[in-house]
C-alpha cells in the first residue's frame, strides 16, 4: 500500500517532469517544474520514515511466520 501512497503522490505533483534550459558554459541546467527541493524533502524524510516502519513490521512479520513453519514442521515429524 505504501508504494501506491508514494507513486499517488509523484503523480500529484507532476510526476516531477523535468525541463532542460540552455545555460551558460556550463550546460543545460535541470529544474524542476513544480514543488522545490526544500519543500519536497520533508516530505520524502516522512515518507522514509514511514517506509522503514513498514519494512520492520514486515521483518517481524516474516521471522513470526517462520518459527511458525519450523515449529508445525517439527509436530508433523512428531506424529509420523
Amino acid at each position: 500500500m505504501i508504494f501506491f501512497e508514494i507513486l499517488y503522490k509523484i503523480n500529484a505533483n507532476g510526476g516531477g517532469k523535468l525541463k532542460t534550459r540552455e545555460g551558460s558554459g556550463e550546460g543545460a541546467l535541470i529544474e524542476t517544474k513544480s514543488k522545490k527541493k526544500q519543500q519536497l524533502l520533508p516530505e520524502m524524510e516522512e515518507l522514509r520514515t514511514r517506509l522503514d516502519a513498514t519494512e520492520r513490521r514486515l521483518q517481524e512479520a516474516n521471522e513470526l511466520l517462520q518459527a511458525q513453519i519450523a515449529e508445525r514442521k517439527r509436530a508433523e515429524e512428531t506424529l509420523t
